[in-house]
């Protein structure tokens, strides 16, 4: 893991040692993932899809810093909504023995930043199957976040709900099953 520019360095070393030519480093990078141009003045910002404050470690912590994983989120949605959104996941584990989270996006139909290299999620959404002894489940559920100014909070829904939920945002046939067997609990 290495900030952009650092990466585009090893990327033309590499070609050197190796005597490729062709494409210069910045243009292989931009071929592969988001870069930080694609956010300058779009009026997004990068969105933590695994959050930094979800982790211990610094090395842990300091790997969610990619843009890989980032989306693009409205302001009022990363700052303030999912914000408050993730530190309540942070008081639901501390009630866990352990945690297992399942984050993702639903893409929008048009909306795109950076010359339309990088989709504009129409909702961001956080899933979680909360163990106790054993690894029983003993709770489960979800967020599902609109991509908008709105500053409606995160509503915490059932895992039936949030599963049926979400696959009609990702127009899914077929009903998700996030966790194995639902992470169904008493």
């Amino acid at each position: 893991m290495l900030p952009e520019r650092q990466t585009e360095h090893s990327i033309t070393e590499y070609n050197r040692k190796k005597n490729i030519r062709g494409k210069k480093a910045s243009d292989l990078l931009r071929m592969s993932q988001a870069v930080n141009a694609d956010y300058k003045g779009s009026g997004y910002t990068r969105g933590h899809i695994n959050p930094n404050g979800h982790h211990v470690t610094q090395d842990s912590r300091k790997a969610t810093f990619t843009l890989t994983n980032v989306a693009p989120m409205t302001k009022e949605l990363n700052n303030n909504i999912w914000n408050r959104y993730e530190n309540e996941m942070i008081k639901i584990a501390k009630t866990c023995s352990s945690m297992y989270v399942v984050t993702g996006v639903v893409p929008s139909k048009s909306k795109w930043i950076g010359q339309k290299r990088v989709n504009i999620p129409s909702h961001v959404w956080s899933a979680y199957c909360c163990t106790g002894a054993n690894e029983r489940p003993i709770k489960s559920g979800g967020g599902i976040g609109a991509n908008g100014n709105l500053k409606k909070p995160i509503e915490l829904i059932q895992m039936p709900e949030f599963q049926n939920k979400l696959t009609k945002l990702l127009n899914i046939k077929r009903n998700i099953d996030i966790f194995h067997s639902g992470c169904k609990h008493e």
